[in-house]
């Protein structure tokens, strides 16, 4: 009698760990919601064969399901229902690749990385640029191994060489279709001269130059970092289209600032003018950067630049 009731218990056991484990499955392959963004070459025959040879696992994360409603051209990777690595082919190019970018190259295709500057956010995003179609690669935790990497794993990046070429004409610079008052290159040349080589802190910005970006050494600019948009700083150009006497100012340190937040689509940067001196200077910065920035290049027009009261 006792064996019968120690092997009903065990059976009993058994059948709960055997239950427990399917459930457990069951969720760690639950399929992964993706949501819909415009990708106007999903459904073309290059992002279709893409996805045939795509790896079972990207940094060690398995291929998963996608839930319903599945977006055309994408792939997803992880588990427990958490995205880690998602993919999506055929989507437009970045607003933040420009004649300033630096893509770094892996199998012959060229990767942009653009860092998701939310507060808390270790996600990072590489888009290919010289294929026939445009492949988005997000990590969605870069704080993982290899994240310190410019351009995706090597497994993703070499089923995207198997696409054909296609060269892509990046964005125009910041600033490169403002104004230019004329005859003011004297008036900026000590500031051009002087500005910092270095901007924004842990940021990491350096000055980069600016011959075949659009820009002109005689009156702008820039200052790039790995992943982020960059600063463009232009010396000459007119007062802002959105100034009036009575606007609100940002006052920093001994620099006014008249900040435009009209920011373009897939961007954060806004356009920042210091007033107060004898040319209108304009600086594009992301928001992000733009606290430790107007301090940076502000203290630099405020020591290289002629005051003017009336402003």
């Amino acid at each position: 009698m006792v064996y019968i009731a120690l092997a009903i218990a065990l059976s009993f056991v058994i059948g709960v760990l055997c239950a427990g484990r399917l459930l457990f499955q069951k969720e760690l392959n639950r399929p992964i919601g993706m949501s819909v963004v415009p990708a106007p070459q999903s459904d073309s025959e290059d992002c279709r064969s893409l996805l045939t040879r795509l790896p079972d696992k990207v940094d060690g994360h398995p291929r998963a399901e996608i839930a319903d409603p599945v977006p055309q051209g994408a792939a997803v990777w992880g588990k427990l229902g958490q995205r880690a690595v998602s993919l999506r082919c055929g989507v437009d190019l970045p607003a933040q690749y420009t004649t300033l970018s630096s893509p770094a190259e892996s199998g012959g295709t060229q990767w942009l990385m653009v860092n998701d500057t939310t507060p808390g956010s270790t996600m990072r995003t590489f888009y290919s640029l010289n294929r026939s179609v445009v492949v988005a690669l997000t990590l969605e935790d870069a704080s993982a191994p290899d994240s310190d990497a410019d351009t995706p794993p090597d497994d993703i990046a070499n089923a995207v060489s198997q696409l054909p070429e296609k060269k892509s004409q990046p964005n125009p610079a910041p600033l490169s279709d403002l104004p230019r008052v004329p005859g003011v290159s004297q008036q900026c040349a000590d500031l051009l001269k002087n500005l910092p080589e270095t901007l924004g802190g842990d940021r990491g910005y350096r000055r980069v130059p600016v011959t075949d970006t659009g820009l002109e050494d005689t009156t702008d600019a820039a200052w790039t970092a790995p992943g982020l948009e960059p600063v463009v700083l232009r010396c000459g150009t007119e007062e802002p289209k959105n100034y009036h006497p009575g606007v609100q100012l940002q006052q920093v340190n001994n620099t006014p600032w008249f900040v435009d937040t009209e920011v373009s689509p897939g961007q954060t940067a806004g356009t920042w003018y210091a007033l107060g001196r004898d040319v209108y200077i304009a600086v594009s910065m992301p928001e992000d950067v733009a606290a430790n920035a107007s301090v940076e290049l502000g203290e630099a027009i405020d020591n290289h630049t002629a005051s003017n009261g009336s402003r």
